[in-house]
């Protein structure tokens, strides 16, 4: 395939030919892997005016889109979807032989995860490297979107393209680093208003990606002066969030003994101009900022970063905590009559508000370690469908989950629980109840004369 002719060729195009490409739908985008980031891109550059190929290894997921139907439950996704595949500028396919061969540009956003050490896994998108190298033709342009480690791009991808196409970066085809931060679920900050970085292997790679990019995003695209530079930043800004929860984690564990609400005190710091509000919890879940530290260590020797070690040790322990806090405080509430086999309703199994994402969620340690102390557990979680299973437990109506409940956990702040009936559910849990509220959707006085008892995090 290294000896076909790509029409459009991104060497040597001039950033006009590529604007005018897009103006007359020329350009074809191959998007690998249609998860929530694959997705939305394959969208917004179908917005744009490309021809997008979503490919995917899940069949389902393709049907879906090609019935105009988004895999997820979002609204705008599903908008998105149903328009431009009825438009005819989007469509999917498991055939990724047959997608390239009618793509000009490629961008790869498939899972980085860890592997059972903790250490970053790269098979997908190794993988996905070696495919789309066998393919390669000259004039080609290839994204990285996906989060990897510093250097991943240029060590890793870069010559797994080469090898497998014969072709030689630079000269033959084009490769950047454009890190996704699409946040699930955020109506304000969006992909089109979300400054986006863009880092080439070489100058040339940068320039073309900023020109695609700019086509679906209206904030700036910063190009930075490497592929590395693009890398590092992305796993920065999700460390910086990771370490400061958990110096907030370790705050509200150590206000809570003196007496102090740790909210008050975030919100009056939150007075300062320079000070940025990060809030306790039961963990931090996700597929990025429990991740992304580990992504970030891998350059790292044993004696560097230990900050960021510490950070993931600490929200790492949350789980653990609430369940301690959990036995602490039903022991506290019957101290003569120990409950047998207590029941708790862990209400949200998500590891975000009105995200139906449970990747890296903490009610997975939770409820782990309720079932090993022989807790009776049930679960609700109103973003997904009833029925599904999750950690081993099955999502219950909700009050079915609370019924003969001797401790209600909260571990999401969906919008569906801001305003619960709990006159309704007084008279479906025992007497007392332990109330935990890990994410601080209530105030204790919201409890002064039930039969709850209210703690937080």
């Amino acid at each position: 395939m290294g000896n076909k002719i790509n029409p459009l060729d991104f060497c040597s195009a001039a950033t006009d030919e590529i604007e005018e490409a897009f103006n007359t739908g020329a350009i074809t985008i191959a998007v690998i892997g249609t998860g929530h980031i694959g997705l939305l891109l394959a969208c917004n550059f179908a917005q744009a005016n490309a021809n997008v190929i979503g490919v995917d290894v899940n069949q389902d997921i393709v049907d879906r889109i090609n019935s105009g139907k988004g895999p997820f439950f979002e609204l705008e996704s599903e908008e998105l979807v149903k328009n431009n595949v009825a438009r005819g500028k989007l469509k999917a396919t498991k055939n990724l032989s047959q997608a390239l061969d009618e793509a000009n540009v490629v961008v790869i956003s498939v899972p980085t995860p860890l592997d059972e050490k903790r250490e970053p896994d790269l098979m997908y998108i190794t993988q996905a490297a070696k495919d789309v190298g066998k393919q390669l033709r000259r004039g080609f342009m290839v994204v990285i979107a996906s989060t990897v480690y510093i250097g991943a791009t240029r060590n890793v991808i870069l010559p797994t393209l080469e090898r497998y196409s014969g072709l030689k970066v630079g000269r033959d085809f084009l490769l950047a680093c454009v890190p996704q931060r699409i946040d699930p679920g955020n109506r304000i900050h969006r992909l089109d208003n979300t400054p986006l970085n863009v880092g080439g292997i070489d100058e040339k790679s940068t320039e073309m990606a900023a020109v695609l990019f700019r086509r679906i995003v209206e904030a700036e695209v910063k190009k930075v002066s490497s592929a590395e530079v693009a890398e590092c930043a992305k796993l920065v800004e999700n460390t910086y969030r990771d370490v400061n929860i958990a110096l907030v984690n370790e705050l509200s564990i150590f206000l809570r003994r003196l007496g102090i609400n740790v909210m008050e005190v975030i919100d009056a710091c939150s007075t300062k101009w320079s000070f940025q509000a990060h809030f306790p919890g039961a963990g931090v879940g996700g597929p990025c900022i429990p991740i992304n530290p580990h992504y970030l260590l891998h350059n790292a020797s044993s004696s560097e970063l230990k900050m960021v070690r510490l950070a993931r040790e600490i929200n790492d322990g949350m789980p653990d905590h609430v369940v301690n806090m959990i036995v602490k405080g039903l022991q506290e509430l019957v101290p003569k009559s120990p409950i047998h086999k207590p029941k708790v309703a862990v209400l949200g199994l998500t590891y975000k508000k009105d995200v139906e994402d449970t990747r890296g969620s903490p009610a997975e340690r939770v409820i782990k370690e309720l079932n090993y102390l022989s807790f009776e557990v049930a679960v609700h979680d109103p973003v997904l469908p009833l029925s599904t299973v999750k950690f081993g437990c099955q999502n219950l109506p909700l009050e079915e989950a609370v019924k003969d409940a001797d401790c209600l956990l909260f571990l999401t702040d969906h919008t569906a629980f801001k305003k619960p009936a709990f006159n309704k559910f007084e008279i479906l849990v025992h007497d007392p109840c332990l109330l935990v509220d890990t994410k601080r959707i209530f105030s204790p006085s919201d409890f002064s004369k039930t039969k709850f008892h209210y703690q937080s995090i």
